[in-house]
Formats: C-alpha cells, sequence, structure tokens
C-alpha cells in the first residue's frame, strides 16, 4: 500500500482502470467490492468523514462529479466578482467564438475559403 495526495493505492495490476504503474486508490476498490462490479471513470468515491485513509464502506458514498462538487461547496460562499464570471462564462461571453456575430461579409469570405478549400480536394460543395 502506497499513499499519493492522501490517499491509499493497492496494486492491482489486472485492474482495468488501474493507474500506469499498475495501482489503483483503495477507497475505488472497496466501492467496488461493495457492488460487485466495476466503477466507470465518471463515477466518484467521496469520503464522508473527509479523510482520505478511512476506506470503511460506511464512509463511502458513490457520486457523481457535479454532486461531488456541490457536497464541497456547501457553506462556500462565492463572492459577486466570482459568481458574475461563472456568469459570463457559462453565457460564452468569455470565448471568443460564441455569442460573437459575423457580418454577412465575413460569412461570405468564410464560405468561398472553404468552397475553394474542398474543390482543391476535389469534392462537389453544392447540394445534389
Amino acid at each position: 500500500m502506497i499513499k499519493k495526495h492522501g490517499y491509499c493505492f493497492i496494486y492491482s495490476p489486472k485492474h482495468p482502470n488501474k493507474n500506469c504503474k499498475g495501482y489503483v486508490r483503495e477507497h475505488r476498490l472497496v466501492m467496488e467490492k461493495h457492488l460487485g462490479r466495476y466503477l466507470t471513470k465518471d463515477e466518484i468515491v467521496h469520503h464522508k468523514n473527509e479523510d482520505k485513509t478511512d476506506n470503511m464502506i460506511e464512509n463511502l458514498d458513490l457520486t457523481t462529479q457535479a454532486k461531488h462538487a456541490r457536497n464541497h461547496m456547501i457553506g462556500h460562499k462565492l463572492s459577486e466578482e466570482t459568481r458574475m464570471k461563472m456568469s459570463k462564462a457559462k453565457k460564452g461571453k468569455n470565448s471568443p467564438r460564441k455569442g460573437v456575430r459575423l457580418s454577412d461579409d465575413t460569412k461570405k469570405r468564410i464560405s468561398e475559403s472553404q468552397k475553394r478549400y474542398w474543390n482543391s480536394k476535389n469534392i462537389n460543395t453544392t447540394n445534389a
């Protein structure tokens, strides 16, 4: 058993979700044994008491990434600035591509450029 970032790892070279050195986090192995199946990469095993070395099944909870993140945010207050940044990011306003309106001239140039590219590949771009 080795510890990394506070987690206990067990050497299990035949496990389908082992790391590159053949180790699996112990709490995931405990949950898999309890369920009688392998966990998917999307499933998160949460330590209820937040002690990463307490891998008793009574201390483990199977959850999703989203629910796990919400669990850890309970009681935390976000600043107004952080809430605004999150809101803008959600709406795509921080992304250079989302929410940008292209002029008709720009759309036409892009379309012509794409046609030239596909014509150079001898691919017909007109609708049949």
